[in-house]
């Protein structure tokens, strides 16, 4: 290899290339500096996300929990009311088989009160026959009674007229009496 002369300008622009090479790797290491705070914020956000994940996977886990117990306590409660309900229905079907037996007692007394009921309604058209005739039998009475009565206000003034008259001879004749014996009296 030959051998190189080493002069001012050589240094010069050795120096010049060194420093243009260290101001490039002082732009790289500050953009390099600069890619890692944001990988190292990125990073950090990252990890918040990842422990608001965390946490919101624990309340998930929580939720999950209590919606489990709720359903436990729900079918619990289910099978309670079914078997409550099961018992209701059992109970509601006996009472039917005795509120049938009964409507059917009570179909049969209907029956036979419906046929009294026939007989009492022809028997009261036959009252009801048996009172209009009353009535107009009434009704004679009542003009019977009106005529009996202005006969007998028409005999009481005939009568009262003759025992007037008979009372009137009746005084007369004790009048002279009582003057035949005022006369044979001795005073």
């Amino acid at each position: 290899m030959p051998k190189t002369k080493i002069t001012t300008r050589l240094v010069y622009e050795t120096l010049q290339k060194f420093q243009e090479d260290f101001l490039r790797f002082q732009d790289e290491t500050r953009k390099f500096q600069d890619e890692t705070r944001k990988l190292q914020n990125e990073t950090h956000e990252f990890q918040d996300e990842t422990h608001q994940f965390q946490d919101e996977t624990h309340n998930f886990r929580d939720e999950t929990h209590r919606f489990q117990d709720e359903t436990r306590k729900f079918q619990n409660e289910m099978r309670t009311f079914r078997q409550q309900t099961e018992g209701r229905l059992d109970r509601m079907e006996f009472s039917q088989g005795a509120v049938l037996a009964q409507l059917t007692t009570v179909n049969s007394r209907l029956s036979g009160l419906e046929q009294s009921v026939g007989r009492l309604g022809a028997r009261l058209d036959a009252l009801h026959g048996l009172v209009e005739n009353l009535d107009k039998g009434v009704e004679r009475l009542d003009e019977e009674y009106v005529a009996i009565t202005a006969g007998l206000k028409r005999m009481e003034q005939r009568f009262d007229l003759f025992e007037a008259e008979q009372l009137a001879r009746r005084i007369a004749t004790l009048e002279r009496k009582v003057s035949d014996l005022e006369k044979h009296l001795p005073n």
